[in-house]
């Protein structure tokens, strides 16, 4: 039971963060985050880092779908996949806060 409630959360989160995903990469968000700037260099490098948080959350979900299903299929090692789950996630974290600082101008 307890790991049909695993299972379920973590279809649910990436369902999530497939969807925050694909609305930060539509063109909708990334006009209205660059809408009251001038500076081309500014816009270009805001657009840049909603284009980067897309990805990264799109990563995400794709990354915590794959972790549900593994949870089904092998639930023999669950702890394991959720060591790596978090290892990778944390990797991914700190790459996305990298290129927040430096693709700011």
């Amino acid at each position: 039971m307890k790991n049909l409630i695993i299972c379920i959360v973590f279809f649910a989160g990436g369902s999530v963060f497939l969807a925050a995903g694909f609305y930060f990469l539509s063109e909708r968000y990334l006009k209205s985050i660059c809408e009251n700037i001038t500076d081309p260099d500014k816009k270009a490098s805001r657009r840049f880092l909603g284009i980067s948080a897309g990805r990264f959350s799109i990563f995400v979900g794709i990354l915590t779908i794959i972790c549900g299903f593994l949870f089904v299929i092998i639930p023999e090692v669950k702890y394991f996949i959720a060591l790596i789950y978090m290892i990778v996630l944390t990797a991914a974290f700190f790459i996305l806060i990298n290129i927040f600082k430096t693709g700011i101008k």
